[in-house]
């Protein structure tokens, strides 16, 4: 049995426009913390890095916007990291 995540993917200005994503836990190279600045502040997401240039541009961020939040992302990206038995 192949483990994998499904992600259904929705344009914010079409709505109607879906796509689902299915990708294969084994195909996860890393998960990362990525950040923004505007305003003056940081913001943050969780991204899944992949192995294969084949998985939308090596990567998929967990959700379509950056929040604010940095400790509970990194517990996020820890959390992921250990079930995926991927070294830091």
């Amino acid at each position: 049995m192949t483990l994998s995540i499904t992600f259904l993917k929705k344009n914010i200005f079409k709505t109607f426009r879906k796509k689902v994503v299915k990708i294969h836990l084994g195909n996860i190279k890393d998960v990362e913390l990525d950040s923004d600045y505007d305003d003056g502040s940081y913001t943050y997401r969780v991204s899944l890095v992949f192995k294969s240039h084949n998985n939308n541009g090596h990567y998929v961020p967990l959700t379509n916007y950056y929040s604010s939040g940095k400790k509970g992302k990194e517990k996020i990206v820890s959390c992921i990291k250990s079930f995926l038995k991927i070294d830091d």
